[in-house]
């Protein structure tokens, strides 16, 4: 029962989340989402990468978009790896700079990029798996990849209860989960872990949770 309130009130934070971007974007100030935005940077600093989880209107709209891809067939089961290399992110976050610059410059127009990356996010989420924007593509996470890495708090994995099944690793939608050791066991990247939870519901043996970073 707790858990069924905490995902209704974490679908609730999402969806109003959404709903602000939606309004600022209709009434043309979308770009006030930016203090949205690093303010789920600092936070990243302490708790992870909470504003993909509960803030990101790309990843509140990406996830039932992706089990309607999959269900219809359209989405690809493959995809070069390539694809998903996280220096794809940087490369697309100086191209987005450069675009408004240049836009801003040579025609004296504000270039709507968060509202472009926000359908491009869409358009990619309908032919890959999430993961090739999560990790691969998405300009957002690279400052939010940076400042996960230094998190006390994330989810993690408690090694002697890991079984190695692997269940969690099929559906991190970020690709932050590997696996190291014999027996196999469990590691999550916290500079890639969208603080989804999805790892935590699938594991059979209750090993994930969000929970203090143990640093080395």
């Amino acid at each position: 029962m707790a858990n069924k309130r905490s995902g209704m009130a974490k679908q609730f934070i999402r969806i109003a989340f959404l709903l602000v971007f939606v309004v600022l974007t209709v009434l043309g100030r979308v770009q006030l989402w930016l203090a949205v935005y690093l303010g789920g940077v600092v936070a990243s600093l302490f708790f992870g990468r909470l504003y993909c989880a509960y803030a990101c209107p790309m990843h509140t709209v990406m996830e039932p978009l992706e089990k309607v891809a999959r269900k219809m067939g359209i989405q690809r089961k493959t995809f070069p790896a390539w694809l998903s290399d996280p220096r794809n992110a940087v490369a697309l976050l100086v191209l987005s700079v450069l675009s408004m610059v240049v836009a801003k410059r040579t025609a004296g127009i504000q270039l709507p990029i968060l509202v472009i990356l926000f359908l491009l996010s869409l358009f990619v989420t309908i032919i890959f798996p999430s993961v090739v924007w999560h990790k691969g593509l998405c300009p957002y996470g690279v400052l939010l990849r940076l400042a996960a890495r230094f998190a006390r708090r994330s989810h993690t994995v408690r090694q002697q209860d890991c079984i190695g099944c692997g269940k969690c690793a099929k559906v991190c939608p970020a690709g932050a989960i590997t696996f190291e050791g014999e027996p196999a066991k469990a590691l999550i990247d916290q500079r890639f872990c969208i603080q989804c939870a999805h790892c935590a519901a699938s594991c059979p043996t209750d090993a994930i949770s969000y929970a203090q970073v143990r640093k080395p």
